[in-house]
């Protein structure tokens, strides 16, 4: 029970992040196609296919549409002594002009590896622009711009990786029990730290069709915390130096943090679990009772994590 009561206490006070900066998040692309019970996803791209590299059957639509020996009329918008005139002409077709003809299409793409990319969600699409990446001479090549097309209320799944540097609270710590009779405790302090981590997560995209699109994240952050605060020295947190503060009598000391922690986000929602040391900085902050112990800190709370 008595644990019980003193998660309830944890979980009752909310850790905030007061800023976030991500560096580098980069998604991973998997060569393979996404399976769906409605069939593959592909990765795809748009391309243009010249007349004369066309199939038969494309051909013949083209010239169905523009028989040889007709007449095409064309519009063009033009400036002229500065003004933006509109000039028709008529132009014959012929095999020339079949020859700088050309059609879009979409075709799948076939990756040899998985590519590190940035993603954006667009309509039914959701856009891969891949990383630069070096050639055998060392020159620095794109892979294109692809994009994976969703049909309605049809959800992908992609993971990345970022690195982030954050600013964060933990206003409860937990200080365990030690030897020679040291009692547990809570403190309360106005304390800022600085949280170095490397998140890993998966974004899911969600199409729907004219009432908008939905992409929600999970991610597992882990790092390293620095930070800092005070503590108030009095002959109650001092009892078991070898000469405690004097009683009524307060010192106020500063305090240097090195800790650690994960995070688990869902878009805006954040359970924190970090652990540390608080060192205390000064004459006789030595005397403080938990000087280089551990504690734990729990932090839950809405917007922990901006993204």
């Amino acid at each position: 029970m008595k644990r019980i009561i003193l998660l309830s206490f944890f979980i009752s006070f909310t850790g905030e992040c007061l800023a976030q900066e991500s560096f580098k998040k980069s998604f991973w692309i998997n060569p393979n196609p996404i399976s769906r019970t409605s069939g593959d996803i592909y990765l795809m791209k748009d391309t243009t296919v010249k007349y004369e590299n066309m199939d038969q059957k494309s051909k013949e639509e083209i010239n169905k549409l523009y028989p040889i020996g007709s007449k095409l009329t064309v519009t063009e918008e033009l400036v002229i002594n500065d003004k933006k005139v509109t000039v028709s002409r008529e132009i014959t077709i012929d095999q020339n002009f079949l020859n700088t003809t050309s059609i879009g299409k979409s075709e799948n793409v076939t990756l040899n590896h998985c590519i590190k990319s940035s993603v954006i969600f667009e309509g039914d699409k959701v856009y891969i622009n891949g990383y630069l990446q070096k050639d055998a001479n060392g020159n620095y090549l794109s892979n294109g711009i692809f994009y994976y097309k969703l049909k309605n209320r049809q959800t992908i799944k992609l993971y990345f990786g970022e690195f982030n540097v954050s600013a964060l609270t933990l206003p409860i710590k937990y200080r365990f029990k030690g030897k020679d009779g040291l009692k547990e405790d809570f403190s309360a302090s106005i304390n800022g730290n600085i949280l170095f981590g490397y998140s890993i997560g998966r974004t899911s995209f969600f199409y729907q069709e004219k009432v908008g699109n939905k992409s929600n994240t999970l991610k597992l952050t882990g790092g390293l915390l620095l930070g800092a605060s005070t503590v108030t020295l009095n002959s109650s947190n001092t009892s078991k130096a070898a000469v405690p503060v004097v009683e009524d009598v307060e010192i106020v000391k500063g305090l240097a943090t090195i800790g650690y922690g994960v995070s688990f986000s869902y878009n805006k929602i954040n359970l924190g679990v970090f652990s540390g040391y608080d060192y205390a900085i000064g004459e006789e902050a030595s005397k403080w009772n938990y000087n280089k112990k551990p504690w734990l800190g729990i932090a839950v709370g809405y917007s922990l994590f901006n993204f």
